[in-house]
């Protein structure tokens, strides 16, 4: 019985976000940092690179294996979170005909970088290389490497950075953004109304 099957028997989550990245950290610290509460409606589970598979059509080929060796149902959602950066055009556009008539599947492409989704969590921006967004990313958060840095401090801008980021998706038809933009915020907003509240708990009164 697969985890899958299991979660109807234990009363899991009704639906799940199966996300697979093509870097080995640095998606994953952020949507490790965007997972639910274990009693929330949906739950995500995230397939990073593993050994430099990161052609985006190894993305995809992960995620399939996932989908069919677990056995999801249909309501969950299957993303690839993939960079322009590194890809021709040949590669994406091929990636993206793979993914017509495969209605649970879907692509969330950054342009040029991941890192540009993280940096509209705090300023606009645009033009910018991947280092320069490193760069910004360092300046904001005190400290940013890809394999390490606070995600935490960026929940506060999530909605911030999904007004900036489709802001700039146009034209928002195109499979992925050609110039500079970021189509995470797709993704990220069906996860943002799962998340814990902020602690408003005033503080104790002195005696």
């Amino acid at each position: 019985m697969n985890r899958f099957q299991r979660r109807h028997r234990f009363r899991d989550p009704k639906k799940f976000f199966i996300i697979a990245t093509e870097g080995e950290c640095t998606e994953d610290i952020y949507f490790t940092a965007l997972k639910p509460p274990r009693d929330a409606a949906i739950q995500l589970k995230v397939l990073p690179t593993r050994k430099g598979r990161s052609h985006p059509r190894q993305v995809l080929e992960r995620l399939k294996n996932y989908d069919r060796d677990a056995g999801s149902s249909a309501q969950d959602e299957l993303w690839l979170v993939v960079d322009k950066d590194a890809w021709t055009e040949i590669d994406l556009d091929d990636v993206a005909r793979a993914l017509n008539g495969m209605p649970r599947y879907h692509l969330a492409l950054s342009n040029p970088c991941f890192e540009l989704w993280l940096v509209l969590h705090r300023r606009d921006s645009s033009g910018k290389s991947c280092a320069q967004l490193q760069a910004i990313l360092e300046d904001e958060l005190g400290a940013y490497r890809k394999n390490g840095y606070d995600a935490e401090k960026l929940k506060p801008g999530i909605e911030d950075a999904i007004t900036r980021a489709r802001r700039i998706d146009t034209p928002a038809q195109e499979p992925w953004p050609r110039a500079d933009g970021t189509q995470v915020y797709r993704l990220v907003q069906k996860l943002a109304p799962h998340q814990p509240p902020a602690d408003c708990t005033p503080p104790r009164a002195r005696k």
